[in-house]
C-alpha cells in the first residue's frame, strides 16, 4: 500500500488525516530529526568519520559507520593520535575495541571513553560520539561534541535524555532528572505543566501568560541572593543562555512525554523569595498549532 502520492508537483497523503495540525507537527518532528542526523553524518565526510560509542561486554567501544570506507581504514592495528600521543587502534570489521600504546598490551580505550563521556559512556539512550579525522600527519581520534545548542530545533520535541547530547553535553540521570539544570554556560528549564501526579512540593506554578511570555517558579529553597537566584536574574550579564523546555504532561500512556523546546528566554521580572516566581520572555512566539498542547491563553 502506498501512503503518499504526487498530485502534480505536490506530495499528498493517500489516507485520511483526522487532525491535520497534529499530523503536520508529527511529520515536521520526524523530518527535523532525520535532517539533523543527515547533517551530522555528512559533516566533512571526505576527511572525517563520526562513530558512535556503544557497549560490548559491558565496556564502551567505538562502532564505525559505513562511511569509514572514505578513510580507507584497514583491518588490524593502525596508528592514531589521541591528545598528541600516538597509539595503536585495533580495527575489527565495524568496531574499534582496543586502543593501546605501541609495545604495550594494555587496552586504554574504555578508560579513554569514560574520561570523555563519563561512567555511563555508551549506555542505551546515550548519543556519545567519536570523530576520526585524517590530516597530513595521519589519523587523529577525539571526542565529537555538537556546539552548544546547535543540535536543537525550536519547537522540536525531545526526550529528557536527548537534550544533553543535542547540546554537546553528557547526559546523567542524577543531573538531568530535575526541572532546573545548570551546565555552564547553559541553563535548562524543564517544565511539566500538569502536576496532578506530582508530590505537593514539586507542584510549581508554571504556565504561559501569552504566546511570548512564560511564568516559572523556582524550587522552594531557591532565594534571590543564592547562586542560582543570581544566575537567573543576571544570566545575560554572566554570558549564560537560558533554554526553556515545556511538556503538557509527565507521561503519555506508559511512556514519558517529550519536551517541546521553546528556544532561549530572557529575564523580565521576579517576585517572591524561596520560591522565586519569574516572568521569562520568549525570543520566538509559540506557533498557533501548539497553543492548545501547551495551554497558551487565547487558544
Amino acid at each position: 500500500m502506498s501512503f503518499f502520492r504526487f498530485d502534480g508537483d505536490n506530495l499528498s497523503s493517500s489516507f485520511q488525516v483526522e487532525n491535520a495540525a497534529v499530523f503536520r507537527e508529527l511529520l515536521r518532528e520526524i523530518l527535523d530529526w532525520r535532517l539533523a542526523e543527515y547533517l551530522i553524518r555528512q559533516e566533512d565526510e571526505n576527511t572525517d568519520i563520526i562513530c558512535r560509542v556503544a557497549r560490548s561486554d559491558d565496556h564502551p567501544v567505538v562502532f564505525l559507520p559505513s562511511s569509514a570506507q572514505t578513510l580507507h581504514l584497514e583491518q588490524g592495528p593502525i596508528p592514531v593520535r589521541i591528545g598528541g600521543t600516538v597509539y595503536e587502534a585495533l580495527v575489527a570489521k565495524v568496531v574499534i575495541n582496543v586502543v593501546r600504546k605501541p609495545d604495550d598490551e594494555t587496552n586504554v580505550l574504555p578508560e579513554l571513553l569514560r574520561s570523555w563521556f563519563g561512567e555511563e559512556a555508551g549506555l542505551p539512550g546515550r548519543s556519545d560520539k567519536v570523530r576520526i579525522r585524517r590530516d597530513p600527519s595521519g589519523l587523529e581520534m577525539e571526542a565529537f561534541r555538537i556546539p552548544a545548542g546547535q543540535g536543537l530545533q525550536c519547537w522540536g520535541r525531545y526526550a529528557r535524555n536527548a537534550i544533553a547530547p543535542a547540546c554537546g553535553l553528557t547526559f546523567s540521570q542524577a543531573i538531568w532528572n530535575a526541572g532546573f539544570v545548570v551546565q555552564d554556560p547553559e541553563v535548562f528549564l524543564l517544565v511539566t505543566l500538569a502536576k496532578d501526579d506530582m508530590n505537593a512540593e514539586h507542584r510549581y506554578d508554571d504556565q504561559f501568560v501569552s504566546d511570548k511570555e512564560f511564568a516559572w517558579q523556582s524550587q522552594r529553597r531557591t532565594t534571590r541572593a543564592s547562586k542560582h537566584g543570581q544566575i537567573l536574574i543576571n544570566h545575560n550579564a554572566l554570558g549564560k543562555r537560558v533554554r526553556l523546555f515545556v511538556r503538557p504532561t509527565k507521561k503519555t500512556g506508559s511512556k514519558p512525554t517529550h519536551f517541546v523546546y521553546c528556544g532561549e528566554v530572557d529575564f523580565v521580572s521576579w517576585e517572591g523569595d524561596a520560591p522565586i516566581s519569574i516572568r521569562w520572555k520568549l525570543r520566538e512566539a509559540v506557533p498557533a498549532s501548539l497553543h492548545g498542547v501547551l495551554g497558551v491563553p487565547g487558544s
